[in-house]
């Protein structure tokens, strides 16, 4: 059994979860080892870069740079992307608005787990 075997049950309760509090003022934070985000959103190259972001402005700044609106994705799909992804060289930056980034999970890493909670947004 993988890593990915054993994570994908839970993200099942994700959406029970997330029918459960839709009325509520909730929203759900994935927590990418010991990074936690409410990112909506990430950006994928098709290879091995992964890119979250919580601003919105940081998708119109990628977009400015060429990035396309194909390469985006919702957040849902990171965690089965990311362990889906065959190159080594596979990491996940966090960007930050006027280009700043910050290394979630540097390349080579060897274990890295996703998990959901969900947080008041009110």
């Amino acid at each position: 059994m993988t890593a990915l075997d054993r994570t994908l049950p839970r993200f099942a309760g994700v959406v029970a979860a997330k029918n459960k509090h839709q009325k509520e003022n909730i929203m759900r934070k994935l927590q990418i080892s010991r990074f936690k985000t409410t990112a909506k959103q990430f950006a994928f190259d098709g290879c091995h870069k992964f890119y979250i972001f919580e601003d919105d402005r940081v998708k119109k700044e990628m977009m400015d740079e060429g990035w396309e609106e194909k390469e985006f994705y919702p957040i849902a799909k990171l965690p089965e992307m990311f362990h889906n992804c065959g190159c080594s060289l596979r990491f996940i930056d966090r960007c930050t608005p006027h280009g700043g980034f910050q290394t979630i999970v540097p390349q080579f890493q060897q274990h890295t787990t996703f998990s959901w909670s969900w947080v008041s947004s009110g």
